[in-house]
């Protein structure tokens, strides 16, 4: 799954965990041919379906997953099995981020102080 860079933003690739059981195919592996991916407005989903039918290819299968994720609350379902690929980041994107959390936690952390 992909959820590369936004505007201006840089956000780490969108994946399915490998052993994620799904009824059907997941959705957005149907949907990837059309250009769907997690960072996809709702409008390139919704407008997928006119180049879908414009390629012959709006199957069964594929319509399934379409309406999966051109319903708000639907898609929401779908992407709350998505998580961020850590490994995707560029190096050293986030260096420095867990020792300042550390460090941070062991000045609050109210055991320290008795």
């Amino acid at each position: 799954m992909l959820l590369g860079p936004t505007g201006s933003h840089a956000h780490p690739v969108m994946i399915k965990d490998p052993e994620l059981r799904w009824k059907g195919a997941f959705p957005y592996d149907v949907l990837a041919p059309a250009g769907v991916t997690p960072a996809s407005p709702m409008s390139v989903v919704r407008d997928a379906s006119f180049e879908l039918m414009h390629e012959g290819e709006m199957t069964p299968e594929v319509r399934a997953a379409w309406d999966e994720l051109r319903i708000s609350s639907r898609r929401l379902i779908v992407d709350f099995f998505l998580y961020p690929d850590e490994s995707s980041r560029a190096p050293g994107q986030n260096a420095g981020a867990l020792p300042a959390e550390l460090s941070h936690s062991e000045r609050s952390d109210p055991r320290a102080e008795a």
